[in-house]
């Protein structure tokens, strides 16, 4: 019988491993294909390799033409958006789980309760209304409405998270620093920090890759170049190859984040 288990699930895995892989590596392959190639190859073969180019790449970086433009402008505002958002999301969460784990106070369970809960609404659910607060506050269409937004959305999951890591921090080493003469603002800042630096990474990553890949609150909370990010941008571009060379520019950064700190990832994934 142990036998028979175990051969179903080598047969499981040999057959829905390749399937799931596929599922996520073909449309990638597709989009690196595209950014490759000619337009005019595309209807013509699923391999284009013998019409390769960068043709695509070096128009985005050195055409002069308004498309690119604007698409330049909009993977710059992706990254200040993503950068600023991120430290603001750290900041502030960091300081709220250490409060929550550290600390009691008069509706501390309610809290952490209103916490979760928040997690559980659709971001649809409250779009609407915080487009009308942005709007009536002159906030809508400024480079500051995102990093607002995304503070206001990612900052309680992000607590929820960094909790966790504060939960299981050794208190008697900060109970030291403070018997030291530290205050409770100068022992997280010189003792609680460090130790948990893997984990705060690790949120500051969640934020700039969720952050990065929002679509739906860019779409409805900017309209000018000045503001839009890369996401919404990519959606109006038109022309098969350009757009998937655009699409692959703005794969780069966070990936490119989430290697270099996949360790600060995975332990984070483990702490939990």
């Amino acid at each position: 019988m142990r036998i028979k288990e175990d051969t179903i699930k080598r047969i499981l895995i040999a057959v829905l491993v390749p399937i799931l892989v596929s599922a996520y590596a073909l449309p990638v392959y597709w989009s690196v294909v595209m950014s490759l190639v000619h337009e005019r190859s595309l209807t013509e073969s699923l391999f284009p390799f013998y019409d390769m180019t960068l043709e695509n790449f070096g128009g985005f970086f050195f055409s002069n033409k308004l498309q690119f433009q604007e698409m330049k402008a909009a993977l710059i505002n992706s990254v200040r958006t993503s950068v600023v958002s991120m430290l603001m999301v750290v900041l502030v969460s960091s300081f709220s789980a250490y409060a929550v784990s550290r600390f009691r106070f008069r509706g501390k369970k309610a809290t952490v309760y209103l916490i979760v809960l928040l997690q559980t609404l659709p971001g649809f659910a409250t779009l609407i209304p915080w487009y009308l607060m942005m709007n009536d506050v002159g906030l809508y269409d400024t480079p500051y409405v995102l990093p607002v937004s995304f503070l206001i959305g990612y900052a309680p999951f992000i607590t929820w998270v960094l909790a966790g890591f504060f939960q299981n921090f050794p208190w008697e080493i900060e109970e030291a620093a403070l018997v030291d003469g530290c205050s409770h603002i100068q022992a997280f800042l010189r003792v609680i920090l460090p130790v948990a630096a893997p984990g705060i990474a690790a949120a500051g990553i969640i934020t700039f890759i969720g952050t990065w890949n929002e679509f739906t609150a860019p779409l409805l909370l900017t309209a000018s170049d000045a503001s839009r990010t890369i996401q919404p941008a990519i959606a109006e571009f038109g022309g098969s190859a350009i757009l998937s060379t655009v699409s692959i520019l703005a794969l780069i950064p966070p990936v490119v984040l989430a290697i270099i700190f996949q360790d600060y990832l995975v332990g984070s994934l483990s702490t939990r």
